[in-house]
């Protein structure tokens, strides 16, 4: 398959995908609201519950960037850094048609790179051991993918997505709590039922009143706690899986501007026979990285997984270039 048709394929995926993705993330929004509004009977509330996580977004919208390059402790590129990595990455930028990014480096061992931001505010940073590890043409290879990133709206794809599971992450929280405790309220009045003054009748009434009210609460808290705990994993599966398709993307876009695709494929090999994780901010910038460690065990961990299989990409790649 030749990289413009793999890149169309992929393209058309990447869409459904994220209208998927949105459409669960509103969902969600809205029925967090609806209930707030029912257990209130305030409209205010829903108003305020819808608030809320658009508030929320507009602030991963805002520091998310920042925060991200402040946790890995990015900087300026120095003089021969500069002059290394400028002359290519204004080349991969002309290649995609798009502004020039700004240029940042982070000073860690890690052969590691990743994309923030959008438009003229967009910034690519490479870690020191990726630029110790790399040849001129593999380095053009990553900064390349890095720009398809930012070229195809993933890096605006990728802000959103980490606000929508943020939120997802405290609603889950909260309704956790909240269903604990109602399950705890319900196990109380089963506890105690028994204690029912009266003659026999009355306490038959008694305790079946009680037990009923507190299987009920049980009830009730275990199933909002999996509605709760489905809808969120919905959701993180379909950002991973649309993750994973970004990759492919990158890596087919890269190919095609830089007219190299063995390069990144070496590239990747490279990366892959080290350890990657960042030694600090890894958390919040590991799934922007152009490699992550993959996950070992079950075929299921993989599903959370937010790149492919490192040797399915490389393989892809030496495909193009046939």
């Amino acid at each position: 398959m030749s990289v413009s048709a793999e890149m169309e394929r992929q393209v058309a995926r990447n869409q459904r995908v994220s209208i998927v993705l949105v459409a669960v993330g509103l969902f969600n929004m809205l029925v967090v609201a609806l209930l707030v509004g029912a257990a209130t009977g305030s409209p205010a509330a829903i108003a305020i519950a819808l608030a809320v996580p658009m508030l929320w977004m507009l602030g991963a919208y805002v520091f998310f960037n920042r925060t991200v390059l402040h946790r890995v402790h990015a900087r300026e590129p120095r003089p021969d850094e500069h002059a290394r990595l400028d002359p290519l990455l204004t080349r991969c930028a002309d290649a995609f048609a798009m502004p020039r990014p700004q240029l940042r480096v982070i000073d860690d061992a890690a052969p590691n790179a990743f994309a923030v931001g959008h438009g003229d505010n967009a910034t690519v940073a490479v870690t020191t051991g990726l630029l110790a590890r790399l040849a001129p043409d593999e380095l053009e290879g990553v900064l390349a993918h890095e720009c398809a990133h930012i070229a195809n709206g993933d890096t605006r794809n990728a802000l959103w997505s980490a606000g929508m599971l943020g939120w997802g992450v405290l609603i889950s929280t909260i309704v956790t709590a909240v269903a604990i405790g109602v399950g705890l309220l319900g196990v109380g009045l089963l506890t105690t039922s028994g204690d029912t003054d009266g003659d026999a009748t009355s306490k038959i009434a008694g305790f079946l009143a009680k037990a009923g009210v507190g299987l009920g609460l049980i009830l009730a808290a275990a199933a909002a706690w999996l509605a709760v705990q489905g809808w969120f994993l919905i959701g993180l599966l379909t950002d991973r899986g649309n993750s994973r398709q970004r990759e492919w993307l990158a890596d087919a876009a890269a190919a095609r501007a830089t007219g190299k695709p063995h390069a990144l494929a070496n590239a990747l090999e490279r990366l892959a026979a080290a350890d990657v994780d960042l030694s600090q901010g890894n958390a919040i910038a590991r799934s922007l990285c152009i490699i992550t460690m993959p996950s070992d065990g079950a075929w299921w961990r993989r599903l959370l997984d937010t790149h492919p299989d490192v040797a399915e990409r490389v393989a892809r790649l030496r495909r193009f270039a046939v």
